[in-house]
């Protein structure tokens, strides 16, 4: 028998074709059409309905369809039998880690060690899985001792077993240090608490001021600050007061600084500790200082004592000093000259300091030196001033030239002035060495001060 599709012969009685998948009508079919429509007259239906009727159906050829039926169990059984391998390998490698972390929250150390020595080479994956454990044992435990869960023993205890694996060294060191503040911490708040119970108000709350904000004691340590502070801030202000009178300015400083601790913007902290600064800043002036008013500047110049407000002060004997101009509104500025005077050139183009070994330099542009012919002689010099980083990198962005500006000029210049032994030298067409005087790391130092009290002073502003 023929298919009328595909026109392949296909055994007889088939209902498919199984070439094509053609479905073939059953015998009598086109009869029992005929029988029910006699007069042949058709219905009112679409022809395009009829038509569809008599598509073939697209369903796949019978020898794909019974390939699917007699294999398909076979598939799904070797999918399962792929997943159990995939599983049983990332089990396999897994297992000892979850063992040892098992073992490790259960507080079987030894066990748990003994687990990673039978690992031998540990994989970096399985490396990885303990660091990330590790590192929250590690952190819950600091967290636990803060808030009293743990002694500070059982804490440090946890440390050491984690430690032994060698896998987090750095976070175990952060982690003894902050367990040794959490310490220290703990017990500022026991005698804290004593000295107040004892009527030594002072001394409580200079202890309770040092308990740390994660510390489980923090918040009473705070009410109790509260409590006591009206009391504690009159007599640190008496103690000020009493020291300032007496001329000792920072040991007044010091006894207001420590209300800051407390209340930083307190209105009658910040004014005490401005009068203390003022009070250390004239007296400064007036005892380690020549200083002139310019009007013509609106500025007032001061100088080391015996100095000059009016010429450069650098000689064959003066190689470094400092100078600070203020204006009206206490606008401080700070400079720091090095230069010499002797009978030959040297167009210095560094100077190099020597601290006690440390070295620093300051490379010297042609046009930042300045030069003058005297009689007989001739002189070579340059000034830097201090300035932030920003403010230097917003300069250089617009092309502005800032040789004479130094970021680290104030550190480096108490490094020079605190050193046993201070030496300068001007590099060029051959070089003259200077040893700091005492005189001179005295100067430095005096202004210094007195830049940093003006600061202070404009920021309190």
């Amino acid at each position: 028998m023929k298919c009328p599709s595909c026109s392949g012969e296909i055994p007889e009685q088939s209902s498919f074709c199984n070439l094509c998948g053609y479905k073939i009508e059953e015998p009598g079919a086109n009869m029992t059409e005929t029988e029910n429509n006699p007069n042949g007259i058709e219905d009112n239906e679409p022809l395009e309905s009829h038509a569809s009727q008599d598509e073939p159906t697209q369903t796949p050829p019978k020898n794909i369809l019974n390939f699917i039926r007699k294999y398909r169990a076979l598939t799904i059984v070797a999918c399962f039998v792929l997943f159990i391998g995939i599983y049983n390998i990332v089990h396999y490698n897994n297992e000892p880690t979850t063992k040892i972390s098992e073992y490790f929250i259960a507080g079987s150390y030894d066990q748990a060690h003994q687990v990673f020595m039978g690992i031998g080479n540990a994989t970096p994956e399985q490396k990885e899985l303990l660091k990330k454990f590790f590192t929250g044992q590690i952190t819950e435990s600091v967290s636990n001792y803060a808030k009293d869960k743990i002694t500070l023993e059982k804490a440090s205890d946890i440390l050491d077993r984690i430690n032994i694996y060698d896998l987090v060294p750095n976070d175990i060191s952060a982690a003894k240090t902050r367990l040794a503040e959490l310490k220290k911490s703990k017990n500022a708040y026991i005698l804290g608490k004593q000295n107040i119970q004892n009527q030594k108000t002072t001394e409580g709350l200079d202890q309770l001021v040092l308990v740390d904000k994660e510390d489980n004691n923090y918040q009473d340590a705070q009410q109790i600050i509260s409590k006591y502070f009206p009391d504690y801030k009159k007599d640190k202000i008496d103690k000020a007061e009493g020291l300032l009178a007496s001329n000792k300015y920072d040991e007044a400083l010091a006894e207001i600084i420590k209300l800051n601790k407390y209340a930083s913007s307190d209105n009658e902290i910040v004014e005490e500790m401005k009068k203390i600064r003022l009070a250390k800043l004239r007296a400064l002036i007036a005892t380690s200082t020549t200083s002139t008013f310019d009007d013509m500047k609106q500025e007032t110049i001061i100088v080391p004592p015996g100095f000059s407000t009016r010429y450069l002060n650098v000689s064959n004997n003066i190689n470094i000093y400092p100078e600070i101009t203020v204006t009206k509104e206490n606008k401080a500025s700070l400079y720091v000259w090095v230069g010499f005077q002797q009978r030959d050139w040297i167009f210095f183009q560094k100077v190099i300091f020597n601290a006690d070994g440390e070295i620093f330099s300051w490379t010297v542009n042609f046009q930042d030196r300045h030069t003058q012919v005297l009689w007989g002689s001739i002189s070579e010099w340059v000034g830097q001033v201090p300035a932030s980083p920003e403010e230097i990198a917003s300069l250089q962005k617009y092309g502005v030239d800032s040789s004479l500006l130094n970021a680290d000029l104030i550190n480096q210049m108490r490094k020079l002035a605190n050193a046993k032994s201070s030496k300068i030298r001007f590099q060029g067409q051959g070089y003259r060495d200077h040893v700091v005087t005492d005189d001179e790391k005295a100067n430095l130092n005096n202004f210094l001060d007195l830049y940093q009290l003006y600061c202070d002073l404009n920021m309190a502003s």
